[in-house]
């Protein structure tokens, strides 16, 4: 089992390694990681800290039943509440994407819909990266949706403000 770990650790850690160095490279060409993969990143960093609590863990040693007990109550616990912040950090970070066509250019459209709705245009390399220069901004007014996922049969909203950024 401890091997077990000791693995998920590894991968854990050369993974977040790894796509720090990816990102300061894209960066050096104008690129970077598109959002769904700072997801997966998030959840990596998450399972490392479970990994390395149940470890940490496993290796304390009491003499007592109920000192055993309380070690296994408390790692339980902080596990749950590990879990329950990613969630919190991952319902107010995710910002949804959608691979769209604006001006005869293909362009991936993030969208940050807190409070405000803004939609956020960056140029489309491929799966995994995107160009980082934004292209444009579009401001639909209050937050709460996605102005590209629509239920069936409502039209989709119009953009209140649109802002382009030429180079």
């Amino acid at each position: 089992m401890n091997r077990f770990l000791r693995l998920i650790i590894w991968i854990s850690i050369c993974s977040i390694i790894l796509y720090y160095l990816l990102q300061k490279v894209l960066l050096l060409f104008g690129m970077t990681f598109r959002p769904w993969i700072g997801d997966f990143l998030l959840i990596t960093k998450s399972v490392l800290i479970i990994t390395l609590l149940i470890l940490i863990i496993r290796r304390l040693k009491f003499k007592h039943n109920w000192a055993n007990t309380l070690k296994g109550l408390l790692g339980v616990v902080l596990i749950i509440g590990i879990i329950i912040v990613t969630t919190l950090i991952f319902a107010f970070s995710h910002q949804p994407e959608h691979v769209v066509y604006r001006n005869d250019k293909k362009l991936v459209a993030t969208v940050d819909s807190y409070l405000d709705v803004y939609v956020y245009f960056y140029p489309y390399r491929n799966w995994f990266v995107m160009g980082k220069d934004l292209q444009m901004r579009e401001w639909y007014g209050n937050g709460g949706y996605d102005p590209f996922n629509m239920p069936t049969g409502e039209k989709a909203p119009i953009p209140n403000k649109v802002d382009y950024y030429n180079k």
